[in-house]
């Protein structure tokens, strides 16, 4: 029995194929040898399915931005690498493969390669071992955003972990979120680095740093947050900021967050620094703080909503 299929259905297979999403099982070998003799159109683009003329379409391919095989060769009929391609391709960026490599007209990590990658910058994988980036060094480590964000500081193996309380109290994480203690994979404190595979609150938020800091003190799914005023009233934020209500805001991204902050007038005399003319402000995502505005809108005043990055603390 024949099956027909409706006008919808193929006009999203349509759209698909031409997207390069999916293509029929025939289509994944086509022969262009006629077309490149008649016309010069000798390469076959798997994003719209049909002979093309390789210089100008290879640009549009995965295989440029990927591994920057931009630029098409006659001989061998398909997209290869240069140096200045391999350069501007996300390889180079996300794997440091930034190198050219002559004889196969393709990408390669150079030694320096990781170093000069994302992955460098991101989780401390800056040393370069076979195909692959690796954390070499405590140093890496440190000077990474796993460790700055999430504590992850020392070197094990070949990547970055929490080993401590100390490399979990410095971090972001702890700041933000009452990540404070190194615990293990069932959220409990641990005090082995073997068995260390996070930073967390370990059920101490009342305890941390951040609860007296910022009245981060009671449990919130995996992070600590304030539940009263008392929190916020006892927190350095209030003596030093201002942030002594309890508030419900939401930020940029539409996301509910509850935290300490002023709320009026009152709450910002004495701060700033003992500044006379420190005020109640409201940022861009509304968010309320204290500050002294020496010229121009309250507004260019910007500090970030650190529930937007950590996540809703209520747990919801």
């Amino acid at each position: 029995m024949r099956m027909a299929c409706s006008p919808k259905f193929l006009a999203i297979v349509s759209f698909c194929c031409s997207l390069g999403l999916w293509l029929p099982a025939q289509a994944q070998q086509v022969d262009c040898s006629e077309s490149c003799e008649e016309s010069g159109r000798c390469f076959h683009s798997k994003v719209f399915d049909e002979c093309v003329d390789g210089p100008s379409w290879c640009e549009y391919e995965d295989a440029c931005h990927q591994q920057g095989r931009c630029r098409f060769d006659p001989a061998s009929k398909a997209c290869v690498a240069t140096a200045e391609d391999c350069e501007r391709s996300y390889g180079c960026v996300a794997e440091g493969r930034c190198a050219f490599d002559a004889s196969t007209a393709s990408c390669i990590r150079a030694a320096a390669g990781c170093r000069q990658s994302e992955r460098c910058l991101d989780e401390g994988l800056c040393a370069s071992k076979g195909e692959r980036c690796v954390a070499a060094s405590d140093e890496d480590c440190a000077r990474s955003f796993a460790c700055i964000d999430a504590g992850r500081c020392q070197v094990r193996g070949e990547s970055c972990v929490v080993e401590s309380d100390d490399d979990c109290g410095a971090s972001q994480g702890c700041q933000a979120a009452g990540q404070c203690y190194a615990v293990d994979a069932k959220g409990k404190r641990s005090q082995d680095p073997a068995s260390t595979v996070a930073c967390g609150h370990a059920g101490l938020c009342a305890e941390s740093a951040s609860c007296r800091q910022r009245g981060l003190c009671a449990e919130r799914g995996a992070v600590c947050g304030p539940t009263s005023e008392d929190h916020c009233r006892q927190s350095e934020a209030c003596a030093l900021d201002g942030a002594c209500q309890l508030v419900e805001e939401r930020g940029m991204l539409g996301s509910a967050s509850t935290h300490c902050a002023p709320t009026s007038a009152a709450d910002c005399e004495g701060k700033c620094g003992g500044a006379k003319d420190c005020a109640l402000q409201t940022s861009l995502t509304g968010h309320k703080y204290c500050a002294v505005v020496e010229a121009g809108p309250a507004t260019l005043l910007v500090p970030y909503d650190e529930s937007e990055i950590w996540g809703e603390p209520n747990g919801r």
